[in-house]
């Protein structure tokens, strides 16, 4: 209850700050877009997959987040945090279950309100400062994650105890450098094809994603597991980290395509 009603007080104070500084100014074109953002989040929530990983079904892959990170981008503060707030509603209205967790609604705000506010204030950084600062941020990622990994000796999924053996470390390990490095790669050849408007739309939708990944998925969500039943921080973060090797290239790629498509059509 003591956590409910600080996430509680953190969103009203995240909601008076969005309005105060960005005032809600209703426009048809925006709830219409608003609205088509807030549909599609719902209906790929419903669509996400559970992969089986270690024998069993642990890893859930989906894309509800690009249609949210997209309106943060288009639409700005204040529209992305109804946006947010009426996806987490939308959700508990179509799939109850139990009594509404205000971390949960917390991360479906932040979801496309960060997006929102890094579009709003990335202007004070240079393209070099932002290049930097992300390539770095990957790289200390994926070391931090393969040090984790081979410190890890066993891992709870499904109240059974799986082995982490040296062919698993070693595996992860170089996924998550690999990755890293592919991206920064792919980036740098995709930089060189793209024109000038085209390369900060990328960089940013790296950075958008990058961040999200870190301070929602690794941070928030395992220490709200562990608020709701106990399941302790650690015990998720390699699931987390293989998920994060799938789906943050994925993301960046299929949901950076996607922006530029609907940025052409809503201009």
């Amino acid at each position: 209850m003591f956590v409910q009603i600080i996430v509680f007080i953190i969103l009203l104070v995240i909601g008076f700050f969005v309005f105060k500084t960005d005032p809600f100014k209703a426009d048809t074109k925006k709830i219409s877009l608003a609205a088509i953002f807030v549909v599609l989040a719902v209906v790929l929530k419903r669509f996400s997959l559970m992969i089986p990983l270690f024998g069993f079904p642990s890893l859930q892959v989906g894309f509800e987040t690009l249609p949210l990170i997209i309106g943060g981008m288009l639409l700005g503060p204040s529209y992305a945090f109804l946006i947010g707030m009426a996806v987490d509603v939308i959700g508990l209205v179509i799939a109850p279950n139990g009594f509404p967790f205000l971390g949960f609604t917390l991360n479906s705000v932040l979801r496309p309100l960060i997006p929102a506010i890094w579009m709003k204030h990335q202007c004070h950084f240079s393209e070099k400062q932002i290049i930097y600062g992300l390539y770095a941020g990957m790289l200390v990622l994926s070391i931090g994650a393969s040090v984790y990994v081979c410190t890890l000796n066993s891992i709870t999924v499904s109240k059974e105890i799986i082995m982490i053996t040296s062919s698993i470390k070693i595996g992860t390990v170089l996924l998550c450098v690999g990755v890293s490095l592919l991206m920064i790669l792919i980036c740098q050849y995709l930089r060189k094809k793209l024109d000038a408007a085209s390369q900060t739309d990328l960089l940013n939708w790296m950075v958008i994603v990058v961040v999200l990944e870190v301070f929602i998925n690794f941070l928030l969500t395992p220490f709200w597991l562990q608020t709701m039943y106990g399941i302790p921080w650690i015990a998720s973060l390699l699931i987390r980290i293989l998920k994060a090797c799938i789906m943050v290239p994925l993301s960046i790629f299929i949901g950076y395509s996607c922006y530029e498509m609907i940025k052409r059509i809503v201009k």
